[in-house]
């Protein structure tokens, strides 16, 4: 069974295309990440939410996720523009389609 967590950030107007491009890149970074199994951004219809939606092999995973060095950065970069967070779950996937 795997991991997903689905939350999101609250911004400002001004910040949210940028929040959105930094999302984007660690996106791509994950790319390469076979345990990272969807990393998806999304929208709200707010004009100051940014969802994101992220399946994983397990916890584990995600957690090690958060110690590379290129994700650091970009959430070191987005930690400014954040204004709060959506409610957030952590959930086990249990069946579906796999990816998009």
């Amino acid at each position: 069974m795997s991991y997903g967590l689905f939350g999101g950030f609250i911004v400002g107007k001004e910040d949210k295309a940028k929040l959105e491009e930094i999302l984007l890149a660690a996106a791509g970074i994950l790319e390469d990440n076979p345990k990272c199994i969807n990393y998806i951004i999304g929208e709200s219809g707010s004009e100051e939410e940014v969802l994101v939606w992220e399946i994983w092999t397990d916890k584990a995973a995600h957690d090690e996720s958060l110690k590379d060095t290129r994700l650091l950065e970009l959430i070191m970069t987005a930690k400014p523009l954040i204004k709060g967070q959506v409610k957030s779950y952590e959930f086990s996937r249990l069946k579906g389609k796999r990816s998009i």
